[in-house]
């Protein structure tokens, strides 16, 4: 079912799987987001910097050199993260409910602000965790490491490998990373 998005639709009892079921609903969403997003940034007074679709905006900088057509949006918040990084920022906060996003975030940390958190969660349960700590446990060989174990051991798109859910694998990888 495809959804008009406008400021008078009327949204809150569609289940977030229907409402997103219908592609062109999704880009209309995100179009409908984006400029939302960095208005409030703007009277909040952060810095926000939002990428969609091939374009990229930011409330007090220029981020039209990070605009590309490149789709896939995990990659892309950690570029723009280490563009903020290069421009001397004194803390980023990445949020994503995705655990790649998370993954890659710890793969980048040395190329990230020192002062990095992952925001993850929904609506009132959200949680912000200092990547540094995290990082400097197991030392940059595992760190490195993965991607590449995330890659197999379950990404967003497989719940498991070797008929094994994805916390069965994050377990044993805690166990070898922090031993």
């Amino acid at each position: 079912m495809y959804y008009k998005i406008t400021d008078g639709t009327h949204i809150r009892k569609t289940p977030m799987k229907k409402l997103l079921a219908h592609v062109k609903t999704k880009a209309e969403l995100t179009e409908y987001l984006a400029p939302k997003t960095l208005e409030k940034g703007r009277q909040s007074g952060k810095c926000v910097v939002v990428a969609w679709s091939c374009r990229c905006e930011a409330t007090r900088m220029d981020a039209s050199h990070l605009a590309c057509n490149h789709k896939e949006a995990d990659t892309k918040l950690l570029l723009h993260a280490v563009d903020v990084t290069i421009s001397e920022a004194a803390s980023i906060e990445i949020m994503s409910p995705d655990t790649d996003v998370f993954v890659l975030s710890l793969r980048r940390f040395p190329q990230l602000c020192q002062n990095t958190t992952f925001v993850t969660g929904r609506g009132e349960h959200l949680r912000k965790i200092a990547l540094r700590p995290i990082v400097d446990a197991p030392g940059p060989a595992r760190i490195a490491a993965l991607p590449g174990f995330h890659a197999w051991s379950g990404a967003d798109v497989t719940r498991s490998f070797a008929g094994k859910q994805k916390t069965w694998h994050v377990k044993k990888l805690l166990v070898l990373v922090l031993n």
